[in-house]
């Protein structure tokens, strides 16, 4: 309501969460239909890890239902996800159709930068960088065991760069001792 978005304007929210959806649901349910905007919004977490399942108050699926039941889908809400693979779990999950947005990557620019590049000097290991919260669906689980393959084949020599935060307080299950046990790795390899 503070936007002051009104029919003529769209509400782009990436990384909308369960309890952001009720939220939302609240406010499309007391708010005159004329006076809506057009939302759009990117759900990019697997409908059933933690964050999603766990979430207090209807749930995903209920508030999925509710916002097609209510005609509040597709319009003046539009859903999307990040991924043909969750756009598909979220359509079996709900009435409501999801489409997929993909994050857009100008490649074009990144074989620009990577052209004036002077090649990789041989003794120079390779750098493997993880960039993204430790999460089982971003496959951060696997890393120790990539880790190990790799300095097992001694040639040629690679070194991780990680930089892995929690996507919610603690960490999800497991994650955690997954940290650590990459912590433990040389420096010289990650």
């Amino acid at each position: 309501k503070s936007l002051n978005a009104g029919p003529r304007d769209h509400v782009f929210i990436h990384t909308f969460i369960v309890e952001q959806l009720e939220e939302l649901l609240h406010l499309l349910t007391r708010t005159p239909r004329a006076e809506l905007p057009r939302f759009h919004l990117l759900l990019r977490r697997d409908s059933r890890e933690p964050s999603m399942t766990a979430a207090p108050g209807l749930g995903l699926k209920t508030l999925l239902e509710r916002l097609v039941a209510e005609g509040f889908c597709p319009n003046p809400v539009r859903l999307y996800t990040d991924t043909e693979r969750l756009t598909e779990q979220y359509n079996r999950l709900s009435p409501a159709k999801f489409l997929t947005a993909p994050i857009p990557f100008r490649h074009s620019l990144l074989d620009r930068q990577l052209s004036g590049r002077a090649p990789r000097p041989p003794a120079e290991p390779r750098r493997v960088l993880y960039l993204g919260a430790a999460r089982r669906e971003k496959g951060f689980h696997h890393l120790p065991s990539i880790i190990r393959a790799l300095s097992d084949r001694r040639a040629p020599d690679f070194r991780f760069v990680i930089q892995a935060p929690f996507n919610q307080e603690g960490g999800e299950p497991g994650m955690r001792e997954i940290r650590e046990e990459i912590s433990r790795f040389p420096h010289s390899q990650v």
